[in-house]
């Protein structure tokens, strides 16, 4: 793994959410959830919530470097190595023990195909909590706005892996954003 992603990341015990959901926590150093930070990657649409212009828990997709590729394919990889491992003990995760090409088949990427065909990274973003950053290291006042276009970098944290009867994914959350230039760039008139 790269020095960015070489971290102790472990699997907590398995948890149940409000709704009946099953999940694990993800641990760092120190027991925080582990973090990433990226480089500056392009908004390659405004964070939307499927349709709900109300929402304030969003999805964030950008376009990713290498950097930001390799990183979470080595992270999935690891969580899919150590959810095999937990389903050896633990029946509760996928009924059965899974070695890890299987868990890694129900995988959930965060690395994501356009119908188009073109590679883009999803990552959540809660706008209450996240902390909006200017280029100079500035605190922006807390506001929705559309970041479409922007290249920004990126503070992630890996909360948790959730499960699902045939499903599992790596939840990661945006808590902070530094916009590479103050204003959202303005779209300017084709004709």
């Amino acid at each position: 793994m790269s020095a960015q992603s070489a971290m102790a990341m472990q699997l907590a015990s398995i948890q149940t959410n409000a709704k009946g959901g099953k999940y694990l926590p993800l641990r760092g150093e120190g027991g925080d959830p582990p973090t990433w930070k990226s480089e500056f990657l392009k908004v390659l649409w405004n964070p939307s919530s499927y349709g709900d212009p109300e929402a304030v828990r969003v999805s964030v997709c950008l376009e990713p470097d290498k950097a930001a590729r390799e990183f979470f394919l080595e992270v999935e990889d690891q969580i899919a190595a150590q959810l095999s491992e937990h389903s050896s003990r633990d029946q509760r995760i996928f009924e059965k023990f899974l070695p890890p090409h299987d868990v890694k088949q129900r995988m959930v990427s965060a690395l994501k195909v356009s119908t188009r065909g073109s590679e883009f990274l999803k990552l959540k973003l809660h706008w209450e909590k996240a902390r909006l950053w200017g280029p100079e290291g500035e605190e922006i006042p807390q506001q929705r706005c559309d970041l479409q276009g922007c290249h920004c970098r990126l503070r992630v944290e890996l909360r948790q892996v959730w499960l699902m009867s045939s499903q599992c994914g790596v939840l990661a959350e945006i808590t902070d954003v530094m916009l590479q230039q103050q204003e959202p760039p303005k779209p300017s008139c084709p004709f």
